[in-house]
């Protein structure tokens, strides 16, 4: 009789070690996603993707004033140089 408990603690032991190892390999397991959140994402994504060029456009549009800003005071710095290759003639 004594055996006969022993095994079916042991078999009972062992069965409920396994469904606990199953539940806890499903709980670790990332929740599925939705299509709710994929679009969600989607559109997140775009958001972003169009303030970035954006934001860019601006920076090359403030860079390309910069360059012209530098190149009209170079033009006028040219125009105030005294030419004259002789000295004292200056």
């Amino acid at each position: 009789m004594k055996i006969v408990l022993l095994s079916l603690s042991a078999f009972f032991t062992i069965t409920f070690v396994n469904a606990q190892q199953v539940q806890e390999r499903l709980d670790q397991q990332p929740a599925p996603v939705t299509q709710q959140q994929v679009e969600r994402d989607a559109k997140v994504a775009d958001d972003v993707r169009k303030k970035d060029d954006a934001d860019k456009k601006k920076q090359e549009a403030e860079a390309k004033k910069k360059e012209e800003e530098k190149k009209a005071v170079a033009k006028s710095e040219d125009k105030s140089k005294k030419t004259s290759t002789t000295p004292g003639k200056q």
